[in-house]
């Protein structure tokens, strides 16, 4: 399994509240699924994003506050990011 470089990937703002940007330094392409885990390791939501762009906004208003694992895989590639929920 492949994985994105660090520099690749990032989540802002992080903290955040209602709402959180997936940014990336190479196109999302394609079908690209995003899975917001719990610190117990409970999937609370999973998508798949139909995208082709650089950047993403993903909906996070209904996530109490704590911290979450974004996980965001595109193909074979996968990786994860801490995210802050105020």
């Amino acid at each position: 399994m492949n994985t994105f470089e660090t520099q690749n990937f990032s989540l802002y703002p992080n903290p955040a509240k209602d709402e959180v940007i997936i940014k990336s330094n190479i196109a999302l392409r394609g079908n690209t699924s995003v899975t917001i885990i719990d610190v117990q390791g409970k999937i609370v939501n999973s998508k798949i994003l139909n995208v082709n762009s650089l950047e993403t906004q993903l909906n996070i208003s209904n996530l109490e506050s704590g911290l979450y694992f974004i996980k965001l895989k595109n193909g074979k590639t996968e990786t994860i990011k801490k995210l802050i929920v105020k």
